[in-house]
């Protein structure tokens, strides 16, 4: 309400929280794919069961349906636990962003590679491969003690000699997550072909997730 206004010159607010649940770590990666599927399709996504505004925060709810627009951008604010909190600005192809003020050339970020390691494997291949068969990951854990769990199953990512799929990189010291993120990351440089040597050293950033 700060930064916008109130109703009439604040965007439309929404939560995908009241439709999904409470996802963590996943909370915004799922949040930004809605917002992409609902700028294609025109549709400002619902806040359901909502029954009103809170007090002194009169904004422009989507209560309980969708709404139709023709906004070509949107802001997916997440608020985690800690202080944890990211904010991420989308728009679409055809909706530049302005120039920055006082600023002769404004540095666009691009998304280059991309690299995954799931439960279905390594790679992205593997991770498309898993989805459009129809498959699941979710199975009975059998590595971990699982007794007096409420719920004995989950989604892990199957075990793998870090040697054999990366045999120039000395993963075998580091714990699960960090040979996770090393080859993530990784497969994400060698998708953009980007030189992983000294001399060829540009600027690149990395966005890493574990859940």
């Amino acid at each position: 309400k700060r930064v916008f206004g109130g109703p009439g010159t604040a965007p439309p607010v929404s939560s995908t929280k009241s439709q999904i649940g409470p996802t963590l770590g996943a909370a915004g990666i799922l949040e930004a794919t809605a917002g992409l599927l609902c700028l294609d399709r025109g549709q400002l996504p619902p806040t359901v069961n909502f029954t009103g505004p809170r007090e002194a925060c009169p904004l422009d709810y989507v209560p309980n349906r969708p709404r139709a627009t023709g906004a070509t951008r949107f802001l997916a604010s997440n608020s985690a636990f800690g202080g944890a909190n990211c904010a991420v600005v989308v728009a679409t192809r055809d909706d530049p962003p302005p120039a920055a003020a006082g600023t002769a050339t404004l540095r666009r970020v691009v998304i280059t590679g991309l690299g995954v390691v799931s439960p279905f494997g390594i790679g992205i291949e593997a991770l498309s491969d898993g989805l459009a068969g129809g498959l699941g990951a979710v199975a009975e854990v059998q590595r971990h003690p699982v007794a007096g769990l409420r719920r004995p199953d989950a989604a892990l990512v199957p075990p793998f000699v870090p040697r054999r799929v990366e045999p120039r990189m000395r993963l075998e010291g580091l714990d699960r997550c960090s040979q996770y993120t090393a080859l993530a990351a990784k497969q994400a440089m060698t998708a953009g072909a980007l030189s992983l040597l000294p001399r060829d050293c540009v600027d690149v950033g990395l966005v890493v997730g574990l859940a």
